[in-house]
């Protein structure tokens, strides 16, 4: 039939009979065929099964025994004694040697499986008493103490050995112990599988054992604060834990009479460690702990517009007079100094060792990983002159990249990709490393630092604050500086980070973001890096004639004898290349009939009481300023007189006033007056100015910010 004549209708068309016999007998012979072959296809799944079973049973015998010899290899190597990398051998490429710095197990293909009975035991010595020993588990998990605790759940225990005894018939689960004004405690597995005890080094922690998929069991330190609300907990030796990091309790300073004590003494701090860190805590809805708010480092984190040096000497001293917004019978001085900026281009050579933390610890997104995006953004500002080192530690501390040109910078940027973070922190032994490091390939009339980032939880060897600062303390005799970054909200050990940058001539800042880390490495490059001065030294002399009494705000661990002033034994803060530094006094008039603390306990056979000779009738006080070249050892003085009278007062007196106010409510202090969030947000938004960074309004906000937790809390 054509295409071009079909009407749309279909033909009829006839089957003939034969063809369908045929089609009907060629599908019988099919479905006789058809049930042959599911009969045998049964037949051979069961002979395959049957193999699988047997195979599998084999194969179980054989992993049994294979498990008896790993065990009995792996008390033997636990009972060698540990083997300390060498630096030349401890590579980034070398995973077998890279694996003793951080042997951390790998938490992936987990399998739950029933734990062994017990499960974990523990024991901890009770050595002060009135000491309280807790501890909490989750997971349908039961416990029992040796001897057994028949006091309250936190109340005081006596002095003495406890044993725990953990038993847990679930997978997978959750132990914490808080033991208040005691050390350490020690956990093991049955048969140390694990390779021997875990020291725990915070007095809050959690320990998270997970089974894999080879019985493998694996203890890592979780941050006790990220499992429990907030809230701050006085702890032993003065110190606070606010939420697992740990910052020392001060009183703030007192008003002094100028008639008793005329002279005001410290030693600079140039940290900005505190704002950030408390930005953080209000960033994340926390209103911070109140000893982690150094009012001196919230004024010192901003830049002012300080006029530059002058002459030969290396600062320019500024001073302002003018109202006290918290309390209108008061006044404030603001004093500042500011170095000698220097371009980058003109900066000397660099030898720098970056000391990383690759401990467990570090394993958040805002350690370990922020703290290599933020080294990444030094890196990338590095030249040719320069050379670059990394030394890391964890449970034992290496040499990851050897002294490499700042031109080099893929080989530098793969060496801080390839950091991993597990294990326990050695950090006195990673000091010693990076220091080592820094002298081997010292430059003569360099820039000679170590970039110490950590969140300072030291827990293996030297880990003592005491013990660090003795040991920085000799490092420091080199002529290498130390610059130390903090990161993580969780177990943020301040204080501790703190001693180490001011005994060891450096700086301290907190990195909680990006911008922050572009800030201190990149911004402040030179402030950060280039020491111009150090061992800086202020001391004011206030005119009794016009001031009553006097207080230094801030400053209050970096407070100086008057007599050390001009001891050059005696050892101080450090300035970088452009850096200001801002002090401020609340001051009472002479006029006022206010009376302010004596300096001591009064005399019994003689008083030496001090006043106005008339013959400075027109200065408030004098500012003396002592300071030693970097590789100096004879300080140089700087006198100026600060006058009476009152000039217009300048953009960055009033932001000022804002930050202290701010810094007086978050410490809920005595001396905060009539401190208020809308006199502060005024007075902010006014003194802005042009704010090329945008600092100042990032602090409006974080103003508005503590107005509202303040109101919901």
């Amino acid at each position: 039939m054509k295409r071009d004549n079909y009407n749309g209708e279909f033909d009829e068309f006839e089957v003939p009979s034969e063809v369908w016999n045929k089609v009907e007998k060629f599908l019988d012979e099919e479905d006789n065929k058809k049930r042959g072959f599911v009969w045998w296809k049964i037949a051979a799944a069961v002979v395959i099964l049957i193999g699988i079973s047997s195979i599998f049973l084999l194969d179980s015998e054989s992993l049994k025994k294979n498990r008896s010899v790993k065990k009995e290899t792996e008390k033997k190597e636990s009972s060698k004694p540990d083997e300390q990398l060498k630096p030349e051998e401890s590579t980034i490429d070398n995973k077998h040697k890279i694996a003793s710095i951080q042997p951390e197990i790998s938490l992936q293909d987990s399998l739950k499986i029933s734990t062994p009975t017990p499960f974990l035991t523990a024991s901890t010595t009770i050595t002060s008493p009135g000491a309280t020993l807790n501890l909490t588990a989750n997971g349908g998990v039961t416990y029992s103490w040796t001897p057994s605790l028949s006091a309250a759940f936190g109340s005081p225990v006596q002095t003495g050995t406890y044993s725990l005894t953990v038993t847990n018939s679930n997978s997978a689960a959750t132990y914490s112990n808080s033991i208040a004004n005691q050390g350490f405690m020690s956990f093991t597995t049955p048969n140390g599988i694990d390779g021997g005890p875990v020291n725990v080094g915070r007095i809050n922690g959690v320990i998270d054992g997970v089974y894999l998929s080879e019985h493998i069991p694996t203890k890592r330190m979780i941050p006790y604060e990220t499992l429990k609300e907030s809230g701050n907990q006085w702890m032993g030796d003065g110190e606070v834990d606010g939420g697992g990091s740990r910052y020392d309790a001060f009183v703030e300073n007192d008003f002094l009479s100028t008639s008793d004590a005329p002279q005001s003494t410290f030693s600079i701090d140039v940290d900005g460690a505190s704002y950030s860190d408390v930005r953080g805590a209000i960033n994340r809805g926390e209103l911070p702990n109140i000893n982690s708010v150094r009012i001196e480092e919230f004024v010192n984190y901003f830049p002012y517009s300080y006029d530059e040096p002058k002459g030969n000497d290396p600062f320019s001293i500024h001073s302002e007079v003018g109202a006290c917004p918290w309390n209108e019978n008061h006044r404030l001085l603001k004093v500042g100094i500011k170095g000698r900026s220097i371009e980058k281009s003109d900066l000397p050579k660099n030898n720098l060792v970056f000391l990383l933390d690759v401990s467990g610890s570090m394993e958040s997104p805002e350690k370990l990983e922020l703290l290599k995006k933020g080294f990444r953004l030094l890196v990338n500002e590095l030249r040719e002159e320069d050379k670059v080192s990394i030394c890391v530690y964890a449970g034992a501390a290496g040499l990851v990249l050897p002294p490499t040109s700042g031109a080099n910078k893929d080989k530098i940027l793969d060496a801080l990709n390839n950091l991993k973070a597990g294990g326990s922190t050695a950090g006195g032994q990673g000091i010693e490393l990076a220091y080592a490091t820094a002298a081997k390939n010292f430059q003569q009339n360099g820039n000679n630092r170590v970039i110490l980032a950590t969140d300072g939880d030291f827990n293996v060897g030297i880990s003592n604050d005491d013990a660090l600062v003795d040991l920085i303390e000799e490092k420091r005799k080199s002529g290498v500086f130390l610059t130390v970054l903090g990161f993580g909200h969780d177990n943020f050990q301040s204080s501790k980070m703190e001693k180490l940058a001011n005994n060891g001539n450096g700086n301290f800042s907190f990195i909680d973001n990006i911008l922050e880390a572009k800030k201190v490495l990149v911004t402040e490059m030179g402030a950060t890096l280039q020491t111009i001065a150090k061992d800086v030294k202020i001391q004011m002399e206030f005119n009794p004639e016009h001031v009553s009494a006097y207080r230094l705000i801030g400053y209050e661990n970096r407070l100086l004898q008057n007599e050390d002033f001009s001891n050059d034994t005696i050892d101080a803060g450090e300035l970088g290349a452009g850096h200001t530094v801002t002090a401020i006094y609340e001051l009472i008039p002479a006029s006022s009939k206010e009376e302010a603390s004596k300096s001591g306990e009064e005399l019994k056979y003689s008083s030496t009481t001090y006043t106005a000779n008339g013959q400075f009738s027109g200065e408030l006080a004098t500012m003396k300023f002592r300071y030693k070249e970097p590789n100096g050892t004879v300080s140089k003085l700087i006198e100026q007189p600060i006058a009476t009278s009152e000039a217009k007062l300048s953009e960055d007196f009033e932001f000022v006033q804002a930050v202290v106010e701010f810094g007086l409510i978050l410490r809920n202090s005595k001396y905060a007056g009539t401190s208020n969030f809308e006199d502060i947000l005024d007075r902010a938004q006014r003194s802005k100015g042009t704010d090329p960074y945008g600092y100042r309004n990032e602090f409006i906000l974080l103003v508005e910010k503590a107005k509202l937790l303040m109101v919901v809390e």
